[in-house]
């Protein structure tokens, strides 16, 4: 097992926070998805739902703010994953469709990381 540890980085007040981790399902299982304390900050209640999307390979990640907004850095997510059977060798991990609120619901830009390679060993 390995963790993929998302952190964000915010300038403005965010609200809500979504994005998808995406990865190739023939050598990665996910076992568990955690939230980070970045959208708690401050004793912040959060709506947390992730969500792994049967046969395609990716999980959704979304938090929602119940009051307030945050902003400065942190982690946002824990994702466990695990390689599967045998298979050795890299694979990516990426994160895609990300969408980034501030707490009148209009949108943020974000920069999202480039795909990250892994090598897996059995």
């Amino acid at each position: 097992e390995f963790n993929v540890l998302v952190q964000a980085a915010a300038n403005n007040d965010i609200k809500v926070l979504s994005f998808d981790l995406v990865f190739d399902e023939q050598f990665i299982d996910v076992v568990r998805v955690s939230e980070g304390a970045f959208m708690k900050q401050g004793n912040g209640q959060t709506n947390f739902e992730s969500e792994q999307v049967a046969g395609g390979g990716r999980v959704s990640i979304s938090i929602d703010r119940k009051a307030g907004s945050v902003r400065g850095s942190g982690a946002v997510a824990v994702i466990v994953l695990r390689g599967k059977g045998d298979d050795a060798g890299p694979t990516q991990l990426s994160i895609e469709n990300s969408r980034v609120l501030d707490a009148n619901g209009a949108p943020l830009s974000a920069s999202l990381p480039a795909p990250v390679t892994v090598a897996l060993t059995p």
